[in-house]
């Protein structure tokens, strides 16, 4: 019996919370200024060459879908500081969007992806007949906003400030510590 073709679609999905991690960790290190590359004064580190990283999608996500009713809200707490991250090495692309499904979809998109159990699907950008989606997901959901990361990649030198007062104080003797 021939097994049919996957569909389009099939190179399109991420599916799964450690796929989408390693694809949004890997776009990450491409957008740091030096390609991932950690200066130490003396030797230069290499970050994340690992091999299943390297087997991971370097496709822009369009938007990642997060399935509530599975699992606890700390697995995914990494991914909105990721996906902002991951972003930036397409600055010329729209920024990734995180899109909470509400409870009770999990069951229909189980039976349509054929799997189990499903907690976290990645759309990558360019995902065939999904446009009128993608545009409805950047009409309606923002974008994700980090301040300290915004206020961090500012170019700008802030000078230590120090506020040094001079006091004194004097050491009590063995005889005064005593009464």
């Amino acid at each position: 019996m021939l097994k049919p073709p996957p569909p389009d679609i099939s190179s399109s999905v991420v599916v799964g919370l450690g796929n989408i991690t390693r694809s949004l960790e890997s776009l990450s290190r491409n957008s740091k200024p030096n390609g991932g590359h950690v200066s130490t004064g003396h030797n230069e580190i290499v970050l994340g060459t690992s091999q299943e990283a390297e087997k991971s999608h370097d496709g822009h996500f369009s938007a990642i879908f997060v399935l509530s009713s599975f699992q606890p809200a700390i697995l995914q707490e990494h991914l909105p500081q990721l996906a902002a991250t991951a972003s930036r090495a397409n600055p010329d692309l729209p920024a990734t969007r995180l899109v909470q499904l509400p409870k009770g979809c999990d069951g229909q998109l189980c039976q349509a992806l054929r799997l189990q159990r499903v907690s976290f699907i990645g759309l990558l950008d360019g995902a065939p007949y999904f446009q009128p989606l993608i545009d409805l997901i950047r009409e309606h959901i923002p974008e994700i906003e980090i301040p300290w990361l915004q206020e961090a990649t500012r170019s700008t030198y802030l000078p230590v400030k120090i506020k040094a007062v001079e006091t004194f104080s004097w050491a009590a003797s063995k005889e005064e510590k005593v009464s």
